[in-house]
């Protein structure tokens, strides 16, 4: 499956507001509803809604959202209240606070992720987390029987 068609399956959103790919920013950045970075930015990310980094976007920051986007290169840490999405093609490294992910095939990811109190879900080749859970309980389940005969 090429590129594009990635992004077909899970199209990224549109922003109210957005650094371009000419620009760099250096600082703290607070907004209300949502954002999108297709430039350079380093520092402290505060938003509303939702926070997009398109695919030009290189971000190393410190990110609070509800939703988180990633498709470009990221470095750092995010803490969404709601969820992250990592696009094919995204390149992150750090931590990933979050209570919802999805992770599309293709994503380079170096950094840990750690999921809510509340019982998550989480997407990873479009197989969510209680998938993985049933079929690893029915392997380990077939295995230890195997012994018992």
């Amino acid at each position: 499956m090429n590129k594009s068609s990635n992004y077909e399956l899970l199209q990224l959103p549109d922003t109210h507001s957005r650094l371009g790919k000419q620009s760099t920013l250096d600082g703290k950045l607070t907004f209300s509803s949502s954002f999108g970075i297709s430039g350079t930015f380093k520092g402290d990310l505060h938003g509303g809604i939702y926070l997009v980094l398109y695919p030009q976007g290189k971000v190393t920051a410190t990110i609070q959202c509800e939703y988180v986007f990633i498709a470009g290169h990221f470095n750092g840490t995010v803490h969404a209240s709601s969820g992250i999405c990592l696009y094919s093609g995204a390149h992150v490294r750090g931590e990933l606070y979050c209570q919802n992910i999805r992770i599309q095939d293709g994503v380079d990811f170096d950094g840990t992720c750690n999921l809510g109190d509340n019982e998550p879900h989480v997407d990873i080749f479009n197989v969510t987390r209680v998938d993985l859970r049933s079929r690893f309980s029915e392997t380990l389940n077939q295995f230890m029987k195997s012994f018992q005969e």
